[in-house]
């Protein structure tokens, strides 16, 4: 995933400043998945295949996204000449990548080389969707820092140059929840609608669906730097915790 993007920050009134870019990202997958294989001859009370990990089927994917759109924005706002406080937020689109699918059974089987015609088939160019949502994204922060006693600020800031020393607390927060599943679509009519080979004949699904079931996270950030040579040498440490997005 390759995010090039355009920015530009502005100080719109005294200690106020807002900043904001565009992003143009571009995806390319190239990823494996496996399906479980099984018979109609072999079956559990309930009706469900027994599963045969001989007649397993692979699902190799190689697609693309030329253009996921995002922004970003944020601002800063300077309450006193020694606390400033922040705020983040990222928004992306979700990632739908087109390209093809390529299918082998029998992949584990001695019986059956995978190479063969009869057990390997490949969706048409273009017609295989793979949908990844991408999770927003919001920080808050507030950073405390001390100036220099007989130090004219510079006109950019600089924290070596003008500052004792600084701390930071920020709060962030992903909405992971938003990736429940990555998707596989295969749209029309696939080259290779049916995987021979399985005891009963097995098409295609019109949508394949690969659970993740995250969960949104929540995280802490604290940190801080002390300067001990003025534009030199700076001492800096910090620690950091956030929750799972899995169970």
């Amino acid at each position: 995933l390759i995010l090039p993007q355009i920015a530009v920050g502005y100080e719109v009134a005294p200690n106020l400043r807002l900043g904001a870019s565009l992003i143009w990202g571009i995806a390319i997958m190239d990823f494996s998945s496996f399906a479980m294989g099984g018979t109609s001859e072999q079956t559990l009370q309930d009706g469900s295949l027994v599963e045969t990990a001989a007649q397993d089927v692979r699902a190799h994917i190689k697609a693309k996204d030329w253009f996921v759109p995002g922004f970003v924005a944020s601002g800063l706002y300077s309450v006193s000449d020694s606390i400033d406080v922040a705020a983040w937020y990222h928004y992306s689109d979700s990632i739908e990548a087109r390209g093809e699918a390529e299918l082998d059974s029998f992949v584990f089987s001695n019986k059956l080389t995978p190479a063969t015609d009869t057990t390997k088939g490949s969706t048409a160019k273009g017609k295989t969707v793979v949908k990844v949502a991408q999770p927003m994204e919001a920080r808050i922060g507030v950073r405390f820092h001390l100036p220099r006693e007989g130090v004219e600020p510079s006109k950019t800031k600089d924290p070596l140059h003008d500052e004792l020393f600084d701390v930071e607390l920020d709060g962030e927060w992903s909405h992971d929840s938003q990736l429940d599943a990555i998707e596989v679509r295969f749209e029309g009519n696939p080259e290779f609608a049916q995987v021979a080979g399985l005891g009963a004949v097995g098409p295609l699904p019109a949508k394949s669906r690969i659970p993740h079931n995250w969960k949104d996270t929540f995280g802490a950030r604290l940190g801080g730097d002390y300067n001990l040579l003025q534009d030199r040498l700076a001492l800096r440490a910090g620690a950091w915790f956030q929750t799972s997005a899995i169970d």
